[in-house]
Formats: structure tokens, C-alpha cells, sequence
């Protein structure tokens, strides 16, 4: 079950670089689209699996 974040109610913060508040301007706007593959998605939680193990 995927949770949908509403970063619109989320305040910006000022010790933000302009990257990262660019970045954050584009989640707030809805117009941020992830590259991440589903295969991608499956390998990094596999990776975070087995390094929490650890």
C-alpha cells in the first residue's frame, strides 16, 4: 500500500539550498515525476531489507 504525501501543507524551510527548494517547490506544485522503475523500486527496498538486517 503506497502512501500519497500532500507536501501542500508542509512549510518550506530556510536552510533549503536553491536545489533543494526547487525540488521542493516542484512536489508541492505536483509536477515532480519519479524516473524510478518498479524493478529499481524492488531492488533498493531488497538492499534497505538486507542492510537492516545487518
Amino acid at each position: 500500500m503506497k502512501a500519497k504525501i500532500d507536501f501542500k501543507k508542509y512549510e518550506p524551510v530556510d536552510v533549503l539550498d536553491q536545489e533543494e527548494q526547487e525540488l521542493f517547490q516542484a512536489l508541492q506544485g505536483g509536477v515532480y515525476q519519479s524516473v524510478m522503475t518498479e524493478k529499481s523500486k524492488e531492488r533498493y527496498a531488497e538492499i534497505f531489507g538486507e542492510h537492516a538486517k545487518k
